[in-house]
């Protein structure tokens, strides 16, 4: 794909994919190029956030952004980006390699890159099962996705050929050490869905097992997530069952988590002769008990 010289300096991007068939190897290469914009993170120290954008093969935008430090980075410094300089960097990672030029000027820059994936990089992936594509590759540079890595994703077990599951994975910090551990809390079915939310939500082994002490009978990932996002934690549940409130459901114990109804609130509740079951506690809270 090319663009006519009056839109040069808009979004460029090329896709070139050559397979080279050798025996029974495949060995597929493939590039990229765009444009990339670079600012410093007022907020710590050492690193910058780069973000790359290209135009996709059906004319829309593939955009992506991660924070790099300094160290992560060849041919780039902090000094050079506070000054008012053309630079030339690279971001080489066993999946490929990012070549950026352009400039930089008070700590923040702009320029163009090309991107080249590694090909024996991509024949290790697919000697997993994974059949990535451009987009794939650069998220694995960007986000340093090692052969290691993915095989560990792999190792997990959900039988997916998908690689955006190795992304997650990533992002998410999920490990198989994290993956052996939900499942042995009793999560045998998993997928990576489910250990996503458990990471987002906090969810490990401890909380889950906690939660069962307490005597939940309900213990799917959803309820696990449905109690992490409102704090009804196993001390809040035993905090309840001790002032009497026992065999509540993960909605009866979210409500009395809206309404703020505590151990203390229930005790207060029952000197006062307030039926002990949630729907009035809560309406007692309301300030709608006893009006008739």
């Amino acid at each position: 794909m090319s663009l006519s010289g009056s839109i040069r300096s808009s979004l460029i991007a090329t896709a070139a994919f050559i397979i080279i068939i050798i025996g029974n190897i495949v060995i597929i290469a493939q590039s990229a190029e765009g444009v990339w914009k670079g600012r410093v993170k007022p907020d710590s120290s050492g690193e910058i956030n780069l973000s790359f954008s290209r135009s996709s093969e059906k004319g829309g935008k593939n955009w992506f952004g991660t924070d790099f430090k300094f160290d992560e980075i060849d041919g780039l410094s902090a000094a050079e980006v506070n000054a008012n300089r053309s630079v030339n960097f690279s971001i080489k990672r066993e999946a490929g390699t990012i070549d950026c030029t352009g400039s930089f000027n008070e700590n923040r820059g702009s320029g163009t890159f090309k991107f080249a994936a590694n090909s024996n990089y991509v024949s290790s992936l697919e000697s997993l099962g994974y059949r990535p594509d451009l987009e794939d590759l650069f998220a694995s540079v960007s986000l340093d996705i090692t052969e290691s890595f993915a095989r560990g994703v792999a190792s997990m077990g959900f039988g997916s050929d998908d690689f955006g599951d190795v992304i997650k994975a990533k992002i998410f910090k999920i490990t198989p050490e994290f993956a052996a551990e939900i499942r042995a809390a009793g999560f045998e079915d998993l997928n990576m869905e489910d250990l996503v939310k458990a990471r987002i939500f906090k969810i490990d082994a401890a909380f889950v097992n906690g939660v069962r002490q307490a005597g939940l009978m309900d213990r799917s990932m959803e309820s696990m997530v449905k109690l992490s996002i409102f704090k009804v934690t196993p001390e809040f549940i035993g905090e309840v069952r001790n002032e009497g409130l026992t065999g509540l459901t993960i909605e009866e114990l979210v409500k009395l988590r809206i309404f703020k109804i505590d151990g203390a609130y229930i005790k207060k509740a029952r000197a006062e002769n307030v039926p002990m079951n949630v729907e009035t506690l809560v309406n007692r809270k309301i300030g709608v008990w006893g009006k008739n």
